[in-house]
């Protein structure tokens, strides 16, 4: 039999589960400068992020995110960003995130920056910072925050696990601010 939580990884998330291990494989075998593809998972939420570098110094990512929301429906969240590194180990840009959950349409344009720590050649930590104030939230959104802090297990100079722990909040118009994401989780990366 299966945990509450194992049930909810199982029936929930399978249908991001299942597509981003397949291209996690396909990772291993192409032949790309600098792109990434990340997966992280937790009981409420699976996220695959594809990160391209678009010219030097500049990447564009695109995210998927499915969670469950207090409803009992799935729902989903598309992130797309561009970023510049200012330097090796911070990078600032842009994220848009479009989602719907509990029938709010919520469109975001937010400002933040990302930064790499390693500490050895083996261990490093990770985070980023976006927001969206009112202005570039429309739709039925007042405002986009997402926070997001990471410890790095480097496999390979190409692979890295890491736990992790994830903030995301929509404040809506006319709605108390929904929290999609607020948890710890698991997740790996392949630079290829």
């Amino acid at each position: 039999m299966l945990s509450p939580i194992s049930r909810k990884i199982t029936m929930k998330n399978l249908s991001l589960l299942i597509p981003g291990v397949f291209l996690f494989v396909l990772s291993f075998s192409t032949q790309g400068q600098a792109d990434s593809l990340d997966l992280n998972v937790n009981a409420d939420m699976a996220r695959l992020q594809f990160v391209h570098l678009v010219k030097r110094k500049e990447y564009a990512d695109f995210g998927v995110m499915v969670f469950e929301n207090k409803k009992p429906a799935t729902d989903y969240a598309l992130q797309l960003g561009y970023n510049a590194a200012l330097n090796q180990a911070i990078k600032a840009g842009v994220r848009g995130i479009y989602t719907n959950p509990q029938n709010f349409d919520v469109l975001a344009v937010g400002v933040g920056a990302q930064a790499e720590l390693d500490f050895t050649h083996n261990i490093g930590m990770s985070g980023h910072l976006y927001y969206a104030p009112g202005v570039t939230s429309l739709l039925d959104a007042t405002g986009y925050r997402e926070f997001a802090i990471r410890l790095n297990y480097y496999v390979s100079a190409k692979t890295s696990l890491y736990v992790g722990y994830r903030n995301l909040q929509i404040k809506l118009l006319n709605a108390p601010t929904l929290e999609l994401d607020d948890d710890l989780h698991v997740g790996l990366k392949r630079v290829f």
